[in-house]
C-alpha cells in the first residue's frame, strides 16, 4: 500500500511539473503575441500620425488658396464697380 501512494504521490507531482511547464509556455507564448501586437500598434500610430501631417499640410494649402480667391473676387469686384462706373459717364 505504501508503495502506491509513493506512486500517486509521484504522479501527483509529475503531473503538477506538466501542468506547470505548459502554463510557462502559455504565458511565453502570449508574451510574445502581445509584443507583436504592440509593434503592430506602434507602426499603425506612426502612419497615423505621418497622415495627420499631410493632412495638416492640406489644410494649410487649402486655406491659402481660399484666401487668394477671396482676395481676387474683390479684385473682380472692384473691377466690375468701375466698369459700371465708367459705363455710366
Amino acid at each position: 500500500m505504501g508503495m502506491f501512494s509513493e506512486m500517486l504521490h509521484e504522479l501527483d507531482r509529475n503531473t503538477t511539473r506538466y501542468m506547470v511547464d505548459d502554463m510557462k509556455e502559455k504565458i511565453k507564448q502570449l508574451g510574445e503575441t502581445v509584443a507583436e501586437l504592440q509593434g503592430t500598434v506602434t507602426e499603425q500610430r506612426e502612419a497615423l500620425a505621418e497622415k495627420d501631417e499631410a493632412l495638416a499640410g492640406r489644410d494649410g494649402t487649402i486655406t491659402e488658396q481660399q484666401r487668394i480667391i477671396s482676395e481676387q473676387k474683390a479684385a473682380l469686384e472692384a473691377m466690375e464697380a468701375e466698369i459700371k462706373r465708367l459705363s455710366r459717364t
